[in-house]
């Protein structure tokens, strides 16, 4: 009986496990991309062309400033891009969270940073995440 018991909890714990791996691997990003963003809240306007960053300038409180990033989907299959921000720029930066993009498309994700009445002064930064995903369940 002691045997059985033994046979059933290996079997169990080798179910578990390769149910485990079976999701990570089916739910874990093809690739992630990393784009520096920044804005500095100040009393005068101004602007920052870089492509290289997505950097929106100085803003002034009460307005705001736009800027998109041109997303090419070059695989075989459609995607699903999980858009995620850390830093202090989260909370001037508005954008949509989730895109799905067809194999061969793509796709203009405007995003934008407004500057309330009630935030401080100073120069906010951080980055912008996206998480490429294979679309699935189409």
């Amino acid at each position: 009986m002691k045997k059985l018991a033994i046979i059933l909890f290996f079997f169990s714990f080798l179910l578990f496990f390769s149910s485990f791996l079976f999701y990570y691997l089916n739910n874990s990003p093809l690739e992630e991309r990393v784009i520096y963003a920044s804005a500095n809240l100040t009393d005068i306007s101004g602007f920052d062309v870089s492509s290289a960053a997505l950097t929106f300038g100085n803003i002034v409180n009460g307005s705001s400033s736009s800027r998109n990033i041109i997303f090419n989907n070059r695989y075989k299959f459609p995607l699903t891009v999980l858009i995620k921000v850390d830093g202090s720029i989260s909370q001037l930066l508005y954008f949509e969270e989730k895109l799905i993009i067809d194999s061969g498309d793509t796709a203009r994700v405007p995003f934008t940073a407004f500057a309330a009445d009630n935030l401080e002064r100073g120069f906010y930064s951080g980055n912008v995440s996206f998480l490429i995903f294979e679309r699935k369940g189409i």
